[in-house]
């Protein structure tokens, strides 16, 4: 049967105890089973690297604050709106419109579309401007601007210390 000897010096026990022989146990504590548990067998880490699953549900605060815009408008560069020249047709097929106009004082061109339908040209239109034009809201007094902000990433995945408090001690397990 196997048993254990701690020795607080660094005395080797197979001189102490002639004829037996010890194997020394290092880098490990003693703990006591529980239940049905097999003695001898070997466990754990001496540091541990938590993960997001590890750490505790929790949030980051953030503060965002935008000093007022001032009294001031929004405008519009100079711009000109425009349309290009164009005419308008009338079918002449149509019966009884402007019968009494004089086309001809106006626009003497004729159209035939390919079903054999007449149809007069109206007055040229378009070709001008409105000039320029430079648009701009109405004063809205001081007030701030919207701003969405996100909080970067913090520590540094460092595996840390687990032991408890202790005393380093020679242990060994005794094997005949």
């Amino acid at each position: 049967m196997a048993s254990t000897l701690i020795l607080l010096d660094n005395s080797n026990p197979a001189i102490l105890f002639p004829g037996t022989t010890w194997e020394k146990i290092e880098g490990r504590f003693i703990m006591g089973t529980s239940g049905s548990e097999t003695p001898g067998l070997t466990g754990g880490s001496g540091t541990v690297t938590l993960n997001l699953n590890n750490i505790p549900s929790h949030n980051h605060s953030i503060s965002v604050s935008i000093s007022a815009g001032g009294n001031h408008r929004h405008q519009v560069d100079n711009h000109i709106h425009s349309q290009p020249s164009h005419a308008h047709t009338i079918p002449m097929s149509t019966p009884g419109y402007f019968s009494s106009f004089n086309w001809n004082s106006v626009y003497t061109g004729v159209i035939r579309s390919g079903n054999g339908d007449t149809s007069r040209g109206g007055l040229a239109a378009g070709g001008e401007n409105t000039g320029g034009a430079a648009p701009f809201t109405n004063y809205s007094g001081d007030h701030g601007h919207g701003v969405s902000a996100s909080v970067g990433n913090s520590g540094g995945g460092a595996a840390f210390s687990i032991l408890p408090p202790h005393i380093k001690a020679n242990i060994w397990k005794r094997l005949t």
